[in-house]
């Protein structure tokens, strides 16, 4: 099985946060609304990255959150942004290898799936998942939108880049942020394929819309809409068996 490769740099990564509108009025604003209520609720955080939503949940009264990212660039600026939160562990490992016990109530993988280079591979992903939810657990995730195809690039009047060509399963999709000195490479596998593997690993997937916070400009993000858009939501429920 592959593993995920990350070929940029983490504290890069973190900026984005700041410089891309899209991550806190879009990314961050659908999130919220799909995990709804947080309180008293056990979190993995799988991809955590720095722990920007490892804190982000235990400010919104999680009762305990794991982040779990395969870099130790990522795993160190995490700890070093996250001292302050006695209820946050993180851990280092490729989440397709992170087994766990059921004992979770939520996992987020935000920009996580898009990884998966095959559907051997996303099903790896999906298992493992599925391993730590509780029955009737849920999983929240942020990715790559597998239903837009097309052949160029797009997005450059929102900071950030998209480029693909085509759908064929494994192909390179490549974001690029113009003050991140290396792109951010995912990977196209189909909506089917992402059915498919969800199903396997006994969860029940539902496709979301990416939402934009009430009070933002719909005209200015108008095109970002239209032409996808390029990111979208799920949410997936643990089967209880």
């Amino acid at each position: 099985m592959k593993k995920r490769e990350i070929s940029y740099a983490a504290r890069e990564y973190s900026e984005t946060k700041n410089s891309l509108r899209m991550r806190e009025c879009i990314e961050q604003y659908t999130i919220t609304v799909l995990a709804n209520d947080v309180r008293a609720l056990r979190i993995l955080d799988a991809g955590c990255g720095d722990g920007l939503y490892s804190r982000f949940f235990a400010d919104l009264g999680a009762s305990y959150v794991l982040g779990v990212d395969c870099t130790p660039e990522f795993v160190s600026l995490a700890l070093e942004k996250s001292g302050a939160y006695a209820n946050i562990d993180y851990r280092l490992g490729f989440i397709q290898e992170f087994l766990g016990k059921g004992d979770f109530d939520l996992v987020l993988g935000s920009y996580l799936l898009n990884y998966a280079q095959s559907r051997e591979e996303l099903i790896g992903y999906c298992r493992a998942i599925a391993s730590h939810l509780k029955p009737s657990g849920r999983f929240v995730g942020f990715n790559n939108n597998p239903f837009e195809v097309f052949d160029g690039t797009r997005y450059g009047a929102y900071g950030f880049t998209k480029t693909m060509h085509g759908d064929g399963e494994g192909q390179k999709v490549v974001y690029e942020v113009p003050s991140m000195t290396a792109p951010i490479i995912n990977y196209y596998l189909s909506p089917q394929t992402h059915e498919q593997a969800f199903a396997e690993a006994d969860l029940e997937l539902e496709w979301k819309e990416v939402l934009l916070r009430p009070e933002e400009d719909r005209l200015y993000w108008k095109s970002f809409f239209e032409n996808g858009p390029p990111l979208i939501a799920m949410i997936a429920k643990k089967k209880c068996l």
